[in-house]
């Protein structure tokens, strides 16, 4: 730790050499077991599966597809890139590890220029060291390409403190990438503004300028694809968020993902048709209608709820931080613990989340302090109010707070110096603050200890995307001793045993779901025509 002493100095030293490349070996082989041992990398579900299919579409109606991005589009994109070649999308991982393997190096490239190569190894170590990070690298879902887009705008921001005026445009053109990537990273849009403004007494107009115009230049092209697919020159996924707000702030939230009091029965890929049916929405032929109304509804369905008592939501919100502040990885469509049951590489130890906001909130006034009025430290502050803004709008999980990596691993250094030296200085008061930070992170945020019955119905789904129908069969058993109630899986598994021949098994679940009652319309559907299926097979 004494190069942390040290910000300016040339050389890495041979522990923080041997730390770093450690942390990376062992990235690289956890993600090698991913690859080799879990079905998950092989097969999309939830929001995957709708970036699969949406990047199918682009693939099949070049350059733009026919239909609305349902979700974000950029990531779709991405994943259709590497799928030209063949429509798998283990192709699509690999690039995305690829990418994330280069934004380490880039995170390391920016922070060298802005603070020195020892700062810059210890950032970089920082960042290796979150856990959820390496989790979500070889994920189906936005968040390491978020966190690429993050890191692209501190190194742009970083070139724009000694570099030429038109690197504002570069800071803009990689600010609309974050935007694309994750739509509540336009907070950062006016923080940017405003370093440009501050950056120098002269040339604001012009650097203004050229930031609005690399924003046009990235957020240009989708808007003009939207605008020829739906008609709607937007950036933002169809359903405007209406879907996330509700999930958060409906009178059953508890500031995680929920069914939204029994709305949602968290299959992605029936949503749509679940929403339209409870919501009262009219069926239409044009899709990005039908969805734009579907959130519409739910923006008024939680302004009520949340207006119907005001109490209730502001103590939410609170609750909403103190789930963001923790250590517990808050995992949604994929689940830490499920993975670490296939996967004895999969990351356990690390630098914990709420310890490393410790550090940052101790480290980032000893930083403002060294780096004065600086547009790094404007982007960073952009980029974390984003992504907090977003976690308390809709709701709190380890994919919607990981952005927060970021500005976090550039903090940590100085906070680690500025807690040392508190101690070494006996600043008793700011020891025990820390502390308290700390002890507070580490207050269980959730009971569960065993992976959840999504998982393994997830994992079921996997498996017969592989072609492992009894693999899959086994998953989705297991499942039903965690949540026997649960319809969609219940039905999942009648049609599983159908296929398989097993009716008489098949049958009973079909008189389960029945004798459930209360089902959403489209599995009812679904159980008459399972019915009319076996009907057929077995008279």
């Amino acid at each position: 730790m004494a190069g942390l002493a040290e910000p300016d100095a040339r050389r890495l030293g041979p522990a923080l050499t041997a730390a770093l490349v450690i942390a990376a070996l062992l990235r690289v082989l956890y993600h090698c077991s991913y690859l080799a041992e879990v079905p998950f990398a092989l097969a999309t579900f939830s929001d995957g599966r709708q970036y699969e299919l949406a990047a199918i579409d682009v693939l099949e109606h070049p350059p733009w597809g026919t239909q609305p991005f349902y979700l974000q589009g950029l990531y779709a994109y991405q994943m259709a890139l590497p799928m030209m070649i063949r429509q798998w999308v283990s192709l699509a991982l690999l690039l995305q590890l690829a990418i994330a393997g280069l934004t380490h190096a880039w995170f390391f490239r920016a922070m060298q220029r802005w603070r020195g190569r020892v700062e810059a190894g210890w950032a970089t170590l920082a960042l290796l060291a979150f856990p959820m990070l390496a989790f979500y690298e070889n994920k189906f879902l936005t968040a390491s390409l978020t966190v690429t887009a993050s890191v692209g705008v501190l190194w742009a921001a970083v070139r724009c403190r000694d570099a030429g005026a038109g690197w504002w445009t570069v800071l803009g053109g990689l600010a609309g990438i974050a935007v694309l990537a994750r739509p509540n990273l336009a907070v950062v849009v006016p923080f940017l503004a405003v370093a440009g403004w501050r950056h120098a007494t002269t040339g604001r107009g012009a650097r203004l300028g050229l930031l609005v115009l690399g924003l046009l230049l990235t957020l240009g092209p989708m808007a003009v694809r939207n605008a020829q697919v739906t008609g709607r020159a937007t950036v933002m996924p169809a359903h405007g968020g209406g879907t996330s707000f509700y999930i958060g702030n409906n009178a059953s939230a508890r500031g995680v993902w929920n069914t939204a009091g029994g709305l949602l029965s968290g299959d992605v890929s029936h949503e749509r048709d679940e929403l339209r049916q409870t919501l009262g929405v009219p069926a239409s032929d044009d899709a990005d209608t039908e969805i734009a109304a579907i959130g519409r509804a739910l923006y008024a369905r939680a302004w009520e709820e949340i207006t119907d008592d005001p109490g209730r939501w502001l103590w939410l919100e609170v609750r909403k931080l103190w789930l963001m502040a923790g250590n517990e990885p808050l995992t949604q469509d994929y689940d830490v613990l499920g993975e670490r049951e296939m996967l004895s590489s999969s990351p356990r130890i690390g630098l914990p989340f709420g310890v490393a906001l410790a550090f940052a909130l101790f480290g980032i006034g000893p930083l403002r302090k060294a780096a004065g009025e600086d547009v790094v430290l404007w982007s960073l502050l952009g980029l974390a109010v984003g992504t907090v803004a977003a976690n308390l709008l809709y709701f709190t999980s380890a994919q919607h707070r990981l952005p927060l990596v970021v500005p976090f691993a550039v903090c940590v250094p100085s906070g680690v110096r500025a807690v040392r030296a508190a101690v070494q200085q006996r600043r008793w008061p700011a020891v025990v603050a820390f502390a308290v930070l700390v002890a507070a992170s580490f207050w269980p945020r959730s009971r569960r200890d065993a992976p959840s019955a999504v998982h393994y119905y997830n994992l079921s789904v996997a498996w017969v995307y592989v072609g492992q129908p009894s693999r899959g069969l086994q998953a989705l058993d297991r499942a039903l001793e965690i949540r026997p109630g649960h319809p969609v899986i219940r039905l999942e598994r009648a049609s599983m045993l159908r296929r398989g021949g097993a009716f008489a098994r098949a049958r009973t679940d079909l008189d389960v779901l029945e004798a459930q009652g209360s089902l959403p319309g489209w599995v009812r559907e679904r159980v008459v025509d399972e019915r009319r299926r076996l009907a057929t097979l077995d008279p």
